[in-house]
């Protein structure tokens, strides 16, 4: 019995030992190819399109991975970079952003692949604008350019000229933001591209807003809506119901701007995009301060301020500190007014923002005033009028190229409709000329046909003839014989 067992019970041993040395050996082979299952181009490509809807599970996920990021292949690893610094571009966190694409640019010189540099050039010129480096975005831009070019590749020249508009708009040259922005509408009309037909949408919004277009700048920023509902872009969709919002306020139509502020700021914290969400804070402020609802004003100043600091958004945190100054002063709690204004100079000063300057002047001087401390109110009066009249002299030259590019941009508005009309007549025309052609040649072709037809038909007819002639004479002689 023992002799029969034992050849068993090794037998048993030996696939058990087997079995384990295939988990072991397996094991390590298994989780590469998950790896390079779950991260490879194919994946983040994926992950690129559902940030826009969902950019908090993406971010989970890619930072869940991130410390295994080192072991991705080169184009993976610039890849999966680029994703994880846009997303923190979306959520306004330049630093982050910079830190991680800095990783991507890192990867390029060891990868061919002219559309990963073309993508990691793009973030690291949104990463400086965002940062208000314009130079810098610039050279970034202008590498976008030149891969753009040596690709002969449209869309992404067309994404060129919309973030060059977009750094032309932030530097206040408008007409050539203008001029930028419908280079890289028409593209992306040609393209029927329709998320990036939204974005230019949104930046044409834009330009007619900071040129007091009002309702025109609505016009823009409603195709822009329309088609980011559609593709449930939530994030770029929240940033059109804010600068929507703020054209409604100019028009006067405050509860409309109000229920428009209240959307993109559900859509805000439903994505975690702080930097919509304190926007849209401070802009509530704004609307509830001109209805003279302090208390909301106050709250929405004090939310916006304390997500402004924790994210260290220092303009942001200057813009509430001037809000919240200029409530003090309608409740006339003087030492709230103070000390809220005096910080806002410190940063409108590291800004160069002189209308924040001008207004907290202002205040500090009334402040003074009421306590009865005329020599400083006298100081702050005459800082007052300084601001005041840096800052008119800016309006007035803003206001001279505000008038000379909406010239430039009607003329070229009548230039374009000239040209599309043009166009239109001069491709009616070939329509007429290839219509003509087909009829003529159609006409040819029946005449052909006919001469053809009847010289057959003579042909035969002939041949009849002659069949005909030859019976007949055959005919005759039958009848003389007989």
């Amino acid at each position: 019995m023992r002799i029969n067992n034992q050849p068993k019970h090794l037998k048993v041993l030996f696939l058990f030992q087997i079995l384990l040395l295939s988990l072991f050996l397996f094991q390590p082979l298994n989780a590469l190819l998950a790896q390079d299952n779950l991260m490879n181009i194919k994946h983040l490509k994926e992950l690129e399109k559902k940030r826009l809807t969902n950019p908090n599970q993406v971010k989970h996920e890619l930072l869940a991975f991130l410390p295994k990021a080192d072991q991705l292949k080169n184009p993976e690893k610039a890849m999966f970079f680029k994703v994880l610094a846009m997303i923190y571009v979306e959520l306004s966190i330049s630093d982050s952003a910079l830190a991680f694409n800095r990783i991507s640019l890192a990867e390029l010189d060891e990868i061919e692949e002219l559309n990963i540099h073309f993508d990691v050039y793009n973030t690291q010129g949104q990463i400086f604008d965002l940062k208000q480096q314009y130079d810098s975005a610039l050279y970034y831009f202008d590498l976008m350019r030149g891969i753009a070019e040596q690709l002969n590749d449209t869309v992404k020249l067309a994404a060129y000229y919309n973030n060059k508009g977009s750094i032309e708009d932030d530097l206040g040259n408008r007409l050539a933001a203008y001029e930028n922005y419908m280079k890289a509408l028409e593209l992306f009309e040609l393209l029927d591209d329709q998320q990036s037909l939204a974005v230019t949408y949104n930046n044409l919004g834009h330009i007619n807003q900071s040129l007091n277009e009002m309702e025109k700048s609505i016009e823009y920023f409603n195709k822009a809506i329309d088609i980011n509902k559609r593709l449930n872009n939530l994030i770029n969709l929240a940033m059109n119901y804010n600068n929507i919002g703020i054209s409604y306020k100019e028009l006067g139509r405050l509860e409309e701007a109000i229920a428009i502020f209240q959307e993109s700021l559900d859509i805000a914290r439903q994505t975690g995009s702080i930097y919509d969400e304190a926007r849209t804070e401070y802009n509530l402020g704004n609307i509830y301060m001109t209805k003279g609802d302090l208390d909301l004003a106050k709250k929405s100043y004090l939310q916006s301020l304390k997500i402004c600091s924790d994210n260290d958004i220092q303009y942001g945190v200057m813009l509430n500190y001037n809000g919240l100054s200029e409530l003090y002063e309608e409740t006339e709690n003087w030492e709230q007014c103070e000390y809220f204004a005096s910080r806002a100079i410190k940063l409108a000063q590291e800004f160069d923002h002189f209308p924040t300057l001008k207004e907290s002047y202002r205040l500090l001087s009334i402040v003074n005033e009421k306590r009865n401390n005329n020599v400083k109110a006298l100081e702050f009066y005459k800082l007052f009028h300084m601001a005041d009249d840096t800052v008119t002299a800016r309006d007035n030259r803003e206001l001279i190229i505000e008038l000379q590019t909406k010239y430039d941009t009607e003329r070229k508005e009548l230039e374009n409709e000239t040209l599309k009309l043009e166009n239109e007549k001069k491709t009616q025309i070939i329509r007429d000329q290839k219509l003509i052609t087909i009829i003529v040649s159609l006409a040819l072709f029946f005449v052909l046909f006919l001469v053809i037809f009847l010289i057959r038909t003579q042909r035969r007819l002939q041949k009849v003839n002659q069949q005909i002639n030859q019976l007949n004479q055959g005919n005759c002689c039958a009848r003389i014989s007989y």
